[in-house]
């Protein structure tokens, strides 16, 4: 068989021989920055496109009619560098699939780890109602836990009250300010909250709503943020954060002559006590006892004002002497009772109690303390 009629053979097959090359050559041109099974396939499917003309080759050397040139001799050291190479990638890939996997769990395992050592925090009893913990995400010192928060408010002045310097009205596709404006919030409007987002690094704080308005907008408003301590206008997380330490989780239940009452975290509010007050043995009128009292007079015998601290809360109210109000928890001297939370009151503007529902309604809306007290409970 002469030389012409093997070129003319060789040539039927050139097309093929390029294409495979090509897709050999860009997988290696395109390493870093394509995915590593595409590559793979992009290799194999060149070294495919070129068996015909090695296979021509064998069967012409077999048959003694084809002797070895530079051609053949750089087609026949190329091809298993390409086969080594392609190995090694696999075995590259397989094992990096393994220790990715590896890496994965053990910082699952780590992140499991960070959450169990305070389990307390991330498991808090709120009875599926608002407040209940959906997730929990750690993305280096930024923690992110987003609650469950059913509510329907009717946007009112906001730009006149609010417990964050906040001037932000946009709803955001994601709760981040890079993402897109898909809405603004307007006077007048009625939005249905469905989620909260409480963001915290080491210094400060960052809430965010998930909300969703009648003309079908849905997405994120930032309703503020504030430090771990105050900081001039800036009010502490502590009084500003609805949900700050798990605030309003239910403690437990008490069951005194078949009534029950719901105890809820107060996380040590403080309240100002005017006069003299009794300290009961449990919450209610009902089955109580006075184990102490707290008595407002100094040594010159001149009446005086006592902050206390309140430990938790009733989430039920009950009527007393013409007031209707909370039992509150608290620790006077040692001795640990329950006082009537109308005999109470604040020192300070805002709300009487930080209650998550009403902290955000009050964010949102413009209205006396009075009107707010004697409202939604």
């Amino acid at each position: 068989m002469n030389g012409n009629y093997l070129k003319k053979r060789r040539n039927k097959y050139k097309i093929l021989n390029v294409v495979g090359l090509l897709l050999i050559l860009g997988s290696f041109l395109f390493i870093k920055t394509a995915p590593i099974l595409l590559l793979f396939i992009s290799i194999i499917i060149g070294l495919i496109l070129m068996i015909p003309d090695y296979w021509i080759f064998y069967k012409e050397i077999k048959s003694k009619r084809e002797d070895m040139d530079l051609y053949w001799f750089i087609k026949l050291l190329i091809l298993p560098l390409v086969i080594i190479i392609l190995v090694i990638g696999l075995v590259l890939y397989i094992t990096r699939g393994n220790i990715q996997e590896s890496d994965g769990k053990d910082k699952m395992i780590e992140n499991i780890q960070t959450v169990e050592e305070i389990t307390d925090y991330y498991h808090p009893n709120y009875a599926n109602g608002n407040g209940t913990i959906i997730k929990v995400e750690k993305i280096g010192d930024m923690t992110k836990v987003y609650r469950k928060h059913i509510d329907q408010i009717q946007i009112k002045d906001i730009l006149n009250l609010s417990f964050f310097e906040n001037s932000n009205h946009n709803i955001y596709l994601d709760p981040e300010f890079n993402e897109k404006i898909i809405g603004v919030l307007n006077f007048g409007d009625l939005i249905n909250i469905e989620q909260i987002l409480e963001m915290n690094d080491e210094n400060n704080y960052f809430v965010w709503l998930n909300i969703k308005k009648r003309d079908n907008v849905h997405g994120w408003f930032f309703l503020g943020e504030s430090g771990k301590q105050s900081v001039g206008f800036n009010l502490p997380a502590e009084i500003s954060v609805p949900y700050y330490n798990n605030r309003w989780e239910i403690l437990e239940s008490i069951n005194i002559n078949n009534r029950i009452w719901t105890i809820r975290n107060m996380n040590n509010q403080t309240v100002a006590i005017y006069g003299t007050t009794n300290i009961y043995n449990n919450p209610g009128l009902i089955d109580s006892n006075i184990i102490s009292q707290i008595i407002l007079k100094n040594d010159n015998d001149e009446l005086i004002v006592y902050f206390i601290e309140i430990i938790s809360a009733t989430e039920e109210k009950e009527k007393v002497d013409g007031e209707t109000d909370r039992w509150l928890k608290i620790n006077h001297n040692g001795i640990e009772g329950w006082i009537f939370g109308g005999y109470a009151g604040v020192e300070r503007g805002g709300l009487k109690y930080y209650i998550p529902d009403d902290m955000i309604d009050l964010c949102l809306t413009f209205l006396t303390v009075e009107s707010y007290d004697q409202g939604r409970r």
